[in-house]
């Protein structure tokens, strides 16, 4: 089967997280996308891993 949309055609298709594992694999997996596409302009962590830690094992 031959693939019809440019993106496959170019190689420019890129594996993610299913988007029902969450925000948390959202956040890593936008970030692991974002150095293969861009790796001069994002060579840093996108988000705070403190913060986002601290964000999860806060309890309520």
């Amino acid at each position: 089967m031959e693939a019809n949309l440019t993106a496959v055609q170019n190689g420019d298709v890129y594996p993610a997280a299913p988007h029902i594992q969450g925000l948390i694999s959202t956040l890593f997996g936008m970030e692991a996308a974002a150095e293969q596409l861009y790796p001069d302009t994002f060579t840093d962590e996108l988000f705070d891993r403190e913060q986002l830690t601290a964000l999860t094992t806060t309890e309520t």
